[in-house]
């Protein structure tokens, strides 16, 4: 019995390690992604964009890149 939990114990351990690290990748923040178009359907660079979180009153801020597109980090509420 012994000798059986020795030879399993390495990879129990390994298996801890990996779910360990798995937790701790996980992030506690989210985003928001879109893309600001004119009338024409054509993408707008330069134009600042805001999220706020009404629940917690946290905001994020991201300016549209050449096509566009943003990206904005908002924290939990």
């Amino acid at each position: 019995m012994f000798n059986c939990f020795r030879r399993f114990m390495p990879a129990v351990a390994l298996l801890a390690l990996i779910i360990g690290a798995s937790a701790q990748a996980q992030s506690t923040r989210g985003s928001i992604r879109g893309v600001v178009r004119d009338s024409s359907g054509a993408g707008i660079p330069g134009v600042t964009v805001t999220a706020t979180n009404q629940a917690g009153g946290s905001a994020g801020t991201a300016t549209t890149a050449a096509d566009g597109s943003y990206s904005v980090g908002v924290a939990p509420g």
